[in-house]
């Protein structure tokens, strides 16, 4: 087995980490939006079950591209990906409170906006020591505006389920700003 990648390889490789970690920002940014709509956005639990799916895939392609053109990963990088497995399984979890929110414990809800956090950290700094350890010239990073929003979104998530949980059934929140259907 050879431990040195190809051009094109390293390069498919860096677009990969970094759309895990676009689609796992979209878990923050686009997922709850969905959940907090009370079924304006479509239906929430066949959604957060599509893109948890398409998570994990990208997750498992990252696997198997890393197996490719005989480049053998290190233990370090394969333990990673193990871990990035788990995270992806309790990012899913996180999202049945969420899918639940009206009937959850308000304790539990403030759990998961918790758990989501630490797992966007988590995810960030898992995809840049794979990246490091694969090793890549380009590791997955997020533009420090990018990165601002997503902190913010965390930052007011709780408040939006409580807003939405005390709210009547015919309002909905959209991009931050609660509107009512006439």
């Amino acid at each position: 087995m050879v431990q040195s990648l190809t051009t094109t390889h390293e390069s498919a490789l860096e677009e990969l980490l970094t759309a895990i970690m676009t689609q796992f920002g979209g878990a923050i940014d686009f997922w709850p939006l969905v959940c907090l709509s009370k079924g304006e956005l479509g239906d929430p639990v066949p959604f957060i079950d599509s893109q948890w799916m398409s998570l994990r895939d990208r997750i498992q392609e990252l696997r198997a591209r890393l197996t490719q053109h005989e480049y053998e990963p290190s233990e370090a990088v394969l333990e990673q990906l193990v871990k990035l497995s788990r995270m992806s399984a309790e990012l899913r979890e996180v999202f049945d409170y969420f899918v639940n929110a009206q009937a959850v414990a308000q304790r539990d809800l403030e759990g998961a906006v918790m758990k989501l956090r630490a797992l966007w950290h988590d995810v960030r700094m898992r995809l840049w020591l794979l990246g490091a350890l694969i090793p890549l010239d380009r590791l997955p990073i997020l533009t420090l505006e990018r990165e601002l929003h997503f902190e913010s979104v965390l930052d007011g998530l709780f408040d939006q389920f409580l807003t939405a949980r005390a709210a009547p059934a015919e309002a909905y929140k959209t991009n931050g700003r609660e509107s009512h259907a006439h």
